[in-house]
């Protein structure tokens, strides 16, 4: 074997062990990074709070019932994340459901979900408001 195929051989070895921790390392980032987005979304969504009258109509983020949740992640062209959303499902305690979706640089949308419209949504995880008697 030459000297010239013995230093590509040691430097395709060299680049093939360094890159494995750069990859890890750009993976680790990304997860710190989704992490840290998820976080705020988790904090927004147990601060939202509605007072109302009605029982029915009230909400706690902190005393809701997440039924269902997902999350939205679009990166830039360089993998960064550029948007973060989290969408949740949730029910108060009068089993009303109501649909929250995150947002960083404003108010979360959030929105009371009919019964008919929560059946089909959340399928087999839905339960029907407790009977009044």
């Amino acid at each position: 074997m030459s000297s010239l195929h013995l230093i590509q051989a040691v430097a395709a070895i060299v680049v093939t062990i360094g890159a494995v921790p750069l990859v890890r390392s750009a993976r680790k980032r990304d997860a710190l990074e989704v992490a840290k987005h998820r976080e705020i979304a988790t904090a927004q969504f147990t601060a939202y709070c509605v007072k109302s009258d009605d029982e029915k109509f009230q909400f706690d983020g902190q005393s809701a019932v997440v039924v269902s949740e997902s999350e939205s992640i679009q990166r830039d062209d360089a993998g960064i994340v550029a948007s973060y959303s989290l969408t949740r499902f949730a029910r108060n305690s009068a089993g009303e459901y109501f649909m929250f979706i995150s947002n960083p640089v404003a108010k979360p949308f959030f929105k009371h979900v009919e019964h008919r419209i929560a059946r089909v949504v959340l399928k087999d995880r839905y339960v029907p408001p407790p009977q009044v008697v």
